[in-house]
Protein backbone atom coordinates (compact mmCIF):
# COMPACT_ATOMS: atom_id res chain seq x y z
CA UNK A 1 0.00 0.00 0.00
CA UNK A 2 2.76 2.59 0.69
CA UNK A 3 4.16 1.87 -2.55
CA UNK A 4 0.60 2.39 -4.31
CA UNK A 5 0.45 5.40 -2.37
CA UNK A 6 3.72 6.79 -3.21
CA UNK A 7 4.79 5.40 -6.34
CA UNK A 8 1.62 6.21 -8.18
CA UNK A 9 -0.13 9.00 -6.04
CA UNK A 10 -2.71 6.58 -4.83
CA UNK A 11 -5.20 7.43 -2.35
CA UNK A 12 -7.87 4.69 -2.87
CA UNK A 13 -7.26 1.18 -4.51
CA UNK A 14 -10.02 -1.65 -5.37
CA UNK A 15 -9.32 -4.96 -4.54
CA UNK A 16 -11.57 -7.97 -7.01
CA UNK A 17 -12.05 -10.91 -4.29
CA UNK A 18 -12.81 -13.08 -6.93
CA UNK A 19 -15.84 -15.44 -6.33
CA UNK A 20 -15.76 -17.93 -9.46
CA UNK A 21 -13.48 -20.24 -10.65
CA UNK A 22 -10.54 -21.37 -7.85
CA UNK A 23 -11.79 -18.20 -6.23
CA UNK A 24 -13.16 -17.55 -2.98
CA UNK A 25 -16.29 -19.94 -3.44
CA UNK A 26 -14.07 -23.03 -3.69
CA UNK A 27 -10.81 -21.81 -1.12
CA UNK A 28 -12.26 -19.03 1.45
CA UNK A 29 -9.39 -19.65 3.60
CA UNK A 30 -6.76 -18.61 1.12
CA UNK A 31 -9.23 -16.02 -0.36
CA UNK A 32 -10.36 -14.47 2.84
CA UNK A 33 -7.07 -13.57 4.37
CA UNK A 34 -6.03 -11.94 1.32
CA UNK A 35 -8.78 -9.69 1.43
CA UNK A 36 -7.90 -8.82 5.59
CA UNK A 37 -4.53 -8.17 4.37
CA UNK A 38 -5.41 -6.19 1.93
CA UNK A 39 -7.53 -3.69 4.35
CA UNK A 40 -5.67 -3.76 7.16
CA UNK A 41 -2.94 -2.04 5.43
CA UNK A 42 -5.05 0.28 3.43
CA UNK A 43 -6.19 1.28 7.46
CA UNK A 44 -2.31 1.53 8.03
CA UNK A 45 -1.43 3.85 5.77
CA UNK A 46 -4.29 5.63 5.19
CA UNK A 47 -6.10 4.78 1.62
CA UNK A 48 -9.73 3.90 1.12
CA UNK A 49 -9.75 0.28 -0.01
CA UNK A 50 -12.77 -0.91 -2.38
CA UNK A 51 -13.66 -4.26 -0.85
CA UNK A 52 -15.02 -5.67 -4.57
CA UNK A 53 -17.22 -8.39 -4.83
CA UNK A 54 -15.97 -9.75 -8.43
CA UNK A 55 -18.21 -12.72 -9.50
CA UNK A 56 -20.43 -14.08 -12.91
CA UNK A 57 -23.02 -15.44 -10.97
CA UNK A 58 -25.62 -14.98 -7.88
CA UNK A 59 -23.88 -16.22 -4.77
CA UNK A 60 -26.24 -14.14 -2.04
CA UNK A 61 -25.65 -17.30 -0.09
CA UNK A 62 -22.00 -16.40 0.72
CA UNK A 63 -21.84 -12.64 -0.41
CA UNK A 64 -23.68 -11.98 2.64
CA UNK A 65 -22.20 -13.76 5.51
CA UNK A 66 -19.19 -11.94 3.95
CA UNK A 67 -19.72 -8.58 4.14
CA UNK A 68 -22.05 -9.16 7.11
CA UNK A 69 -18.29 -10.22 8.57
CA UNK A 70 -15.95 -7.50 7.04
CA UNK A 71 -18.33 -4.77 8.14
CA UNK A 72 -18.41 -6.09 12.01
CA UNK A 73 -14.50 -6.30 11.69
CA UNK A 74 -13.92 -3.21 10.06
CA UNK A 75 -17.00 -0.91 9.54
CA UNK A 76 -15.43 1.82 12.19
CA UNK A 77 -13.16 2.78 9.70
CA UNK A 78 -13.87 5.31 7.46
CA UNK A 79 -11.19 3.76 4.55
CA UNK A 80 -13.37 0.82 3.98
CA UNK A 81 -16.05 0.99 1.22
CA UNK A 82 -17.91 -1.93 0.08
CA UNK A 83 -18.92 -2.92 -3.30
CA UNK A 84 -21.32 -5.36 -3.29
CA UNK A 85 -21.11 -6.79 -7.12
CA UNK A 86 -18.74 -5.91 -9.63
CA UNK A 87 -21.12 -5.69 -12.85
CA UNK A 88 -23.19 -7.81 -12.46
CA UNK A 89 -24.55 -9.66 -16.13
CA UNK A 90 -26.17 -12.43 -14.35
CA UNK A 91 -29.04 -10.06 -13.51
CA UNK A 92 -31.88 -10.54 -15.86
CA UNK A 93 -33.49 -7.48 -14.40
CA UNK A 94 -33.32 -4.65 -12.11
CA UNK A 95 -35.99 -5.80 -9.65
CA UNK A 96 -34.08 -8.87 -9.21
CA UNK A 97 -30.68 -6.71 -9.01
CA UNK A 98 -32.25 -3.96 -6.41
CA UNK A 99 -33.53 -7.78 -3.87
CA UNK A 100 -29.72 -9.13 -4.17
CA UNK A 101 -28.27 -5.55 -3.41
CA UNK A 102 -30.94 -4.76 -0.94
CA UNK A 103 -29.91 -8.18 1.33
CA UNK A 104 -26.03 -6.86 1.12
CA UNK A 105 -26.68 -3.74 2.21
CA UNK A 106 -28.52 -4.91 4.96
CA UNK A 107 -26.18 -7.31 6.34
CA UNK A 108 -23.35 -4.12 5.92
CA UNK A 109 -25.22 -1.60 8.14
CA UNK A 110 -26.44 -3.98 10.77
CA UNK A 111 -23.06 -3.28 11.87
CA UNK A 112 -21.40 -0.36 9.70
CA UNK A 113 -24.28 1.98 8.76
CA UNK A 114 -22.03 5.37 7.51
CA UNK A 115 -19.59 3.72 5.13
CA UNK A 116 -20.02 3.97 1.34
CA UNK A 117 -21.65 1.28 -0.54
CA UNK A 118 -21.44 1.31 -4.15
CA UNK A 119 -24.26 -0.89 -6.03
CA UNK A 120 -23.65 -1.65 -9.84
CA UNK A 121 -26.63 -2.19 -12.26
CA UNK A 122 -26.88 -5.05 -14.52
CA UNK A 123 -25.95 -2.61 -17.57
CA UNK A 124 -22.65 -1.62 -19.09
CA UNK A 125 -22.24 0.84 -16.11
CA UNK A 126 -20.87 3.68 -17.70
CA UNK A 127 -23.58 4.46 -19.74
CA UNK A 128 -25.45 7.54 -17.85
CA UNK A 129 -28.90 6.98 -19.35
CA UNK A 130 -29.17 3.25 -18.05
CA UNK A 131 -28.87 5.16 -14.16
CA UNK A 132 -31.71 7.65 -15.33
CA UNK A 133 -33.98 4.40 -15.68
CA UNK A 134 -33.14 3.13 -12.15
CA UNK A 135 -33.04 6.03 -9.54
CA UNK A 136 -37.13 5.53 -8.56
CA UNK A 137 -36.06 2.40 -7.88
CA UNK A 138 -32.42 2.28 -6.15
CA UNK A 139 -31.66 0.98 -2.83
CA UNK A 140 -32.50 3.85 -0.29
CA UNK A 141 -29.94 3.85 1.88
CA UNK A 142 -28.30 7.38 1.69
CA UNK A 143 -24.81 5.89 1.76
CA UNK A 144 -25.66 3.60 -1.52
CA UNK A 145 -23.86 5.05 -4.75
CA UNK A 146 -23.68 3.89 -8.56
CA UNK A 147 -20.33 2.56 -9.53
CA UNK A 148 -19.68 4.63 -12.97
CA UNK A 149 -16.51 3.57 -14.51
CA UNK A 150 -14.25 4.77 -17.68
CA UNK A 151 -11.54 2.02 -19.02
CA UNK A 152 -8.06 2.86 -18.67
CA UNK A 153 -4.78 0.80 -19.21
CA UNK A 154 -2.82 0.46 -16.58
CA UNK A 155 0.19 2.45 -18.82
CA UNK A 156 -2.42 5.70 -19.17
CA UNK A 157 -2.76 5.81 -15.35
CA UNK A 158 0.73 7.41 -15.17
CA UNK A 159 1.01 9.12 -18.00
CA UNK A 160 -0.02 12.30 -18.29
CA UNK A 161 -0.36 12.54 -22.12
CA UNK A 162 -3.69 10.74 -21.36
CA UNK A 163 -4.91 13.16 -19.26
CA UNK A 164 -7.75 15.98 -19.21
CA UNK A 165 -7.30 19.08 -17.75
CA UNK A 166 -8.59 17.89 -15.01
CA UNK A 167 -7.16 15.10 -14.71
CA UNK A 168 -4.18 16.83 -14.58
CA UNK A 169 -5.08 19.87 -11.97
CA UNK A 170 -6.44 16.62 -9.79
CA UNK A 171 -2.79 15.07 -9.78
CA UNK A 172 -1.36 18.23 -9.01
CA UNK A 173 -3.66 19.24 -6.09
CA UNK A 174 -3.21 15.21 -4.69
CA UNK A 175 0.47 15.23 -4.92
CA UNK A 176 0.76 19.07 -2.95
CA UNK A 177 -2.10 17.56 -0.16
CA UNK A 178 -0.64 16.22 3.19
CA UNK A 179 -2.54 13.64 3.71
CA UNK A 180 -0.17 12.34 6.62
CA UNK A 181 1.78 9.40 4.50
CA UNK A 182 5.01 10.00 4.62
CA UNK A 183 6.99 8.57 1.02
Amino acid sequence: MQQLKCAWNSNAVRIPLIIDGEGYSKNPAVEYPKVVTAIEAAISTGIYIIVDWHAFSDRLDIAVPFFKNISKLYGQYPHVLYETYNEPSWADSWTNLTAYHTAIINAIRANDPDNIIIVDQNKISYLAWTLSTRLSTTPSDQGCFFALKAGASVSQVGNSSYWSDYGAYVNQKLRATNNGIVC
